[in-house]
């Protein structure tokens, strides 16, 4: 059952807070009507405005209007540089893709504030974009984990980690518990990951890596995360570590040991959606006559680029490496014998088919 906003930490009911002034602008809230929609007490609603007067840039005021405490959140002109038009469009884009990211708690609460248009100079008249995601994550339930995990980077404590490996299988053991230390948090593809090492203590509480290599977990796949009284000091970093290395070859999560080039043939109807993007830091792309796409790039992922490859479907054919033509055979065969007709094929006694 998913957990109450009033069970919400301190952060989010801040980024809440923050974000329904900004909205609401000179009309503001009562300090009833932030108890309400924040569901905290008094005493909560006060410091959550004296962290947010820390915000450089604005200034919260606070007026007496029908014996009701009334916060405002206002630009200070004299700090802040106003944007045009368009930068306030793409400030507005860079918003959306925040709130994706944010509980639905706090999303319904923005849904109810008016829109606020024209406060700036330069604001845009209306909200012009919009964010749609495929296969999206509701990050309500997981508020407790990503404080624990998030406190662990920040104060460098070990957590213990319940960790689900994969969909939830009642009466078999799919958790497993261990020792993590954060050391980042990644958004990727609309999904939170904690970087780290899973670690152990010795009898001197010496804190050292289980294994050579940090790992990565998805928060929503944490079950429960007791953050621990034991530090860590320096952890050792890889030289070429796939998640920190934003300019990097194809795949988030590096399979192998070196980077290694597959060029790719697109038909002209995939062409366009594969020449817009950038899917490699090295690739070179050569339209054809007749539109087809020629792709050559770096990849460091096998599993990764094996999926993206079959996602196209017989719009895509692999050219090299060999041994990836093969692996593409191989599985494109498999995914052909799941549809091949049986004696017992309820097609064959469908009038429509």
């Amino acid at each position: 059952m998913p957990k109450k906003f009033s069970d919400a930490t301190h952060g989010v009911k801040l980024i809440s807070m923050l974000l329904l002034l900004i909205d609401r602008g000179s009309e503001g809230y009562t300090t009833t009507e932030l108890i309400r929609l924040l569901q905290c007490s008094k005493q909560t609603v006060a410091r959550l405005a004296d962290d947010l007067t820390q915000i450089p840039g604005f200034s919260l005021t606070t007026q007496k209007r029908s014996r009701h405490v009334v916060y405002c959140l206002q630009a200070d002109d004299s700090k802040i540089q106003h944007l045009e038009a368009l930068e306030m469009a793409q400030m507005v884009a860079c918003r959306h893709l925040m709130l994706s990211m944010l509980p639905r708690q706090v999303t319904s609460l923005l849904g109810k504030t008016p829109a606020a248009p024209g406060r700036h100079p330069g604001t845009p008249a209306k909200d012009i974009s919009l964010l749609r995601t495929k296969g999206s994550v509701d990050y309500t339930e997981f508020q407790a984990q990503f404080q624990s995990l998030s406190n662990g980077i920040l104060k460098k404590r070990v957590c213990k980690v319940t960790y689900r490996r994969g969909p939830p299988m009642p009466k078999l053991a799919n958790d497993r518990e261990f020792l993590f230390a954060p050391t980042r948090v990644i958004a990727f593809q609309n999904c939170l990951y904690f970087k780290g090492w899973e670690v152990e203590i010795n009898a001197e509480h010496e804190v050292t890596p289980r294994y050579g290599n940090s790992i990565l977990l998805m928060l929503q796949r944490c079950r429960e995360v007791v953050l621990t009284r034991t530090g860590y000091g320096t952890l050792p970093q890889p030289e070429n570590d796939a998640a920190e290395n934003l300019d990097q070859p194809f795949g988030f999560i590096s399979s192998v040991p070196e980077p290694y080039e597959v060029e790719l043939e697109f038909s002209a109807r995939a062409a366009g959606y594969v020449y817009d993007r950038n899917w490699s830091s090295q690739q070179s792309k050569i339209v054809q006559s007749d539109g087809r796409l020629k792709l050559k790039m770096l990849v460091q992922s096998t599993p990764e680029i094996l999926s993206w490859i079959l996602s196209f479907g017989p719009e895509v054919t692999v050219i090299s490496p060999p041994w990836l033509r093969e692996q593409v055979a191989e599985n494109a065969a498999r995914v052909c014998a799941l549809y091949r007709p049986s004696e017992k094929d309820p097609a064959k006694d469908n009038p429509g088919s």
